[in-house]
């Protein structure tokens, strides 16, 4: 069962330990959450960096050293890490250029190209080489939009399977029109589960992904508790992922401490 916190930037933070180690130090955060979601391509280098406190941890196929140790770090605090490599969200909003992945203005249209599909397999190889024993699992692509995202998002899922012999949990973050060409005989074949981002909370329940995801849900803050609590006591069959806004920062810096409302403990 998937627990997860999204927290997109972590492995991204040049500071990471210091400013979140309380936070995955408490005891009901590690109660609430035994598996952290985090972006190795957030969009926070090149020229115009859209979080200051952020640095590179992917350049194109290699995971730099201070992915590395966060991604080490992570794990030594007894969380499981799950990496998403490519954020194809960032693309869509114009990133592409503050994105180590690409590293150049480019569509999401044509993002899945054979090029790009090299750069990811060589990536993931490298990636496990490093620090594969600290990863447990795979997302390959941040709401992949376009039709072609699919296939792409499939033939890597074949890939870590086949030729890495990857027995960590992959899991497929599409939406809109590259999420109705998901075919359920694929994800069972190929070991993978679905967690399409829900936007509107009201469908939380009535979601049929794997794993309930809020990623994208900002009408979602501390300030409504019940909503919180009512997420993280209706998984989906697999698990659930918890975002919020209030997790990210911006150009301005991080937010401090989150929130107690995320992981207060219910007995």
């Amino acid at each position: 069962m998937i627990q997860a916190i999204m927290l997109s930037e972590l492995v991204c933070d040049k500071e990471a330990k210091k400013y979140r180690q309380d936070d995955l130090s408490n005891r009901e955060f590690r109660r609430a959450y035994t598996d952290i979601l985090t972006c190795a391509d957030i969009g926070c280098g090149g020229p115009l960096p859209t979080r200051p406190y952020t640095r590179w941890v992917r350049d194109r196929d290699k995971l730099l050293p201070l992915g590395r140790r966060n991604i080490r770090w992570m794990a030594k605090m007894g969380f499981r890490v799950i990496l998403c490599p490519l954020n194809a969200c960032g693309i869509k909003h114009g990133y592409g250029l503050q994105q180590g992945a690409v590293q150049r203005r480019v569509s999401e249209s044509r993002l899945y190209d054979k090029t790009q599909f090299r750069i990811e397999k060589k990536f993931y190889a490298n990636l496990l080489d490093d620090v594969g024993p600290y990863i447990y699992g795979i997302m390959p692509c941040l709401e992949g939009l376009s039709p072609d995202a699919y296939e792409f998002c499939l033939e890597l899922a074949k890939y870590l399977r086949r030729k890495q012999n990857f027995e960590g949990e992959i899991i497929f973050n599409l939406i809109g029109a590259a999420h109705a060409r998901q075919r359920k005989k694929d994800l069972r074949q190929w070991d993978i589960l679905s967690s399409s981002s829900i936007n509107n909370i009201g469908r939380w329940k009535s979601s049929k992904e794997a794993v309930r995801n809020s990623d994208g849900a900002t009408s979602v803050t501390a300030s409504d508790p019940r909503t919180i609590r009512m997420m993280r006591e209706n998984p989906g069959p697999a698990g659930y992922i918890i975002w919020s806004k209030e997790f990210i920062g911006g150009p301005s810096g991080r937010h401090n401490n989150i929130p107690r409302a995320y992981y207060r403990y219910y007995p």
